[in-house]
């Protein structure tokens, strides 16, 4: 039986990570948009990795050569 006090309460009391599935400690833990608890780190990799994925900026494989090629005729006489 888990009794206040003992190492086994305390691992069972902290909430769990929504994204990890691991505790979290009381003393770091913050929460998502939801109310969820998640660690820091977490939800940065989570919120980046979300962002990389949604971008709908991209840039096409060939974009250095595109740019070189627009200075050099921004630069030639006419």
């Amino acid at each position: 039986m888990f009794t206040p006090g003992s190492a086994q309460y305390a691992s069972w009391s902290n909430p769990v990570c929504c994204i990890c599935a691991k505790p979290v400690a009381l003393e770091v833990s913050k929460t998502d948009e939801r109310g969820h608890a998640v660690h820091e780190e977490c939800y940065v990799r989570k919120t980046i990795r979300k962002f990389k994925l949604d971008n709908p900026l991209r840039l096409p494989d060939d974009w250095l050569s595109r740019m070189s090629a627009q200075f050099q005729l921004t630069l030639s006489p006419n």
